[in-house]
């Protein structure tokens, strides 16, 4: 008799093979120790998952050093600008020429899309705002 996978079952698959490619590449291409990176990755989730569900504040450094303090959201009906905002790609995490895992979001004080490298975040912070 075979067994259907449940769905939470392939997502849970999905997210855990994410986590380790994204843990593996800190580790291997970028030099963190296992532990570290493992650590990272999971922050890296927990904020992607929090961007999704309302507002957050990231912080993280930009490619010139400098220190960046942002309130974004993946999340519709925050911001009329993202709501009115024709996007034709894909959110969240994409592959870019500074190596993998880099996430994109919606940046609700310049109201555009940014995106940061996975090894940049330094933490985030969920807002509770009314919709």
């Amino acid at each position: 008799m075979i067994k259907k996978k449940s769905k939470q079952a392939s997502a849970s698959k999905e997210l855990s093979s994410t986590l380790m490619q994204m843990a593996n590449w800190l580790r291997y291409k970028k030099g963190w120790l296992p532990d570290a990176a493992t650590r990272q990755a999971w922050l890296c989730q927990h904020a992607l998952e929090a961007l999704g569900e309302g507002v957050v504040m990231l912080d993280y450094n930009k490619l010139d050093g400098s220190r960046r303090l942002a309130r974004g959201t993946l999340c519709q009906g925050i911001s009329e600008a993202y709501d009115r905002y024709e996007y034709k790609g894909k959110s969240g995490v994409r592959k870019t020429d500074e190596g993998y895992f880099t996430f994109c979001y919606w940046d609700l004080d310049e109201e555009g899309f940014r995106s940061f490298n996975a090894a940049r975040l330094d933490d985030y912070l969920t807002l509770n705002i009314e919709r």
